[in-house]
């Protein structure tokens, strides 16, 4: 969508791609949020596109691009849930957390997210270090590559070279799924 700005009359655009048909959203976006009927943004025959200042237009850049992510974010989320009951009820607790105004929606989803991550993953050192060794494909979808596993507590290690997790008590330390082991903070020495 083209917005021409009134105080340079220079020309930007704001835009939200739909994933899964490539439509571009946006001025059903702003429109269904009420920027298009509340004089945020008017239409200009003349430059044939929408006006809006730069205050405005600056306000909507960034909430699109923060929802856009956060929109990307949650669907590689729910694309890394094999069971679909448990991908629905992920949605809809995504979609109960975004019952809030149109700025904090991002950070609800992002929260949400992180909220269901930690209620699947595993609970303790211990679990994580089972799934560790099974190599379970399910630690990949929560958190990625192993640099970015859950901490259970304590502070982190001056040097995390080859420490994964941890918590008040012990380590999770080694190279790979078959020679990691859980070791006391009190005899690990790097």
């Amino acid at each position: 969508m083209k917005i021409r700005i009134k105080e340079t009359g220079s020309i930007e655009s704001l835009s939200i791609i739909d994933r899964k048909n490539g439509v571009d959203y946006i001025a059903d976006f702003i429109g269904n949020n009420g920027g298009l009927c509340d004089g945020q943004f008017t239409w200009n025959d003349e430059a044939d596109c929408y006006e809006a200042d730069q205050e405005t237009y600056d306000w909507w850049d960034r909430v699109v691009r923060a929802y856009d992510a956060a929109d990307e974010a949650m669907e590689e989320f729910l694309e890394s849930i094999d069971d679909e009951q448990d991908r629905q009820n992920a949605r809809d607790r995504i979609n109960d957390a975004c019952n809030c105004d149109l700025e904090d929606i991002p950070g609800a989803i992002m929260a949400e997210i992180k909220e269901i991550t930690e209620e699947m993953g595993p609970k303790d050192l211990k679990e994580l270090f089972e799934m560790m060794q099974e190599d379970d494909e399910q630690l990949g979808k929560l958190y990625g590559d192993w640099s970015s596993l859950p901490t259970f507590g304590g502070e982190a290690p001056e040097n995390t070279i080859q420490i994964w997790s941890w918590d008040e008590k012990n380590l999770i330390i080694g190279t790979c799924s078959k020679d990691i082991k859980i070791v006391s903070r009190d005899e690990y020495i790097p």
